[in-house]
């Protein structure tokens, strides 16, 4: 289960680059944008590469990688990252010293798939390490998942206050405001697991309350975004910042983080099923939601 989701995740998110690469590219001719999609495609490319050799290596000894294998992986995660904060930071900066309007052609759209850049790298960073080290999640692992959780949350708020009170743009500001709920609910999620992990208690039964979130939100940001799209589709709409294209962003943000919610809820009761507790998930029996 762990393997399928991490590897359609990232081979998801190297389709979604190149298709922005080529839309970017050949449509608008917005040639920074198409470049960072582009490359933001191929380190997710080599993500999915990368969980499926490991998948398929460890059932063969003689094709476990070395050591130099991991830690050119560790070389281009920090390369990428670093390059995805720099490029990010830089088109901001330029489009807002420019007063550019949010279209198709702008620095805003170069610095979302710069931003991807980023998290991609920084996910091949994660797994390398953990690959590398062949042992449980940790300290580490535990800071990069809070940090990227409050992140993902504070943009959230911030998209609101944004689209909301400056745009009036209500549709889009209420989808930023449910997708930092839903990253707020894991980061809080991620502290309250790892405080009972320090502690040596065993946390309570939740996970059936926590995957039914996650599949509300899944549903709800999947809807919304096909919904979103379909309309501006038919009405014709431009992208700028009160159009219902950027409602169906915010949507598909909700839809990510629940899809991120679900998939950690299955990820802990696995953890709790090795340490003897059993916790039921979704539809898995009589869950307790206390």
């Amino acid at each position: 289960m762990g393997f399928r989701v991490r590897f359609y995740y990232s081979l998801s998110g190297c389709l979604i680059g190149f298709a922005a690469a080529l839309a970017f590219g050949v449509h608008f001719h917005n040639v920074a944008a198409s470049i960072w999609a582009a490359v933001s495609g191929m380190v997710a490319l080599l993500l999915a590469c990368e969980h499926y050799f490991r998948k398929h290596a460890r059932s063969d000894e003689s094709e476990k990688p070395s050591s130099d294998h991991y830690g050119y992986m560790l070389i281009g995660g920090t390369v990428g990252v670093l390059a995805g904060v720099g490029g990010f930071i830089a088109h901001i900066t330029i489009a807002a010293s420019h007063h550019e309007k949010l279209t198709g052609k702008s620095n805003y759209c170069a610095s979302v798939f710069a931003f991807m850049t980023f998290k991609w790298s920084l996910s091949m960073l994660i797994h390398a390490r953990r690959y590398f080290t062949h042992t449980e999640e940790g300290p580490l692992g535990y800071r990069v998942k809070v940090a990227y959780s409050a992140f993902g949350g504070l943009v959230g708020v911030s998209a609101f206050c944004v689209f909301g009170i400056v745009h009036h743009a209500w549709a889009a500001a209420a989808w930023g405001w449910a997708s930092g709920t839903v990253a707020f609910v894991l980061m809080f999620e991620h502290m309250y697991r790892h405080g009972c992990d320090r502690r040596g208690d065993l946390p309570h039964r939740h996970l059936g309350a926590l995957s039914a979130f996650g599949v509300l939100a899944c549903v709800g940001g999947f809807a919304g975004a096909v919904t979103y799209c379909c309309l501006a589709a038919v009405d014709r709409e431009k992208l700028d910042l009160q159009s219902r294209w950027i409602a169906a962003v915010w949507a598909a943000m909700t839809l990510k983080w629940g899809f991120s919610v679900l998939w950690n809820s299955s990820y802990f009761a696995d953890a709790d099923s090795k340490r003897g507790e059993k916790t039921p998930l979704l539809g898995a029996g009589n869950v307790n939601f206390s």
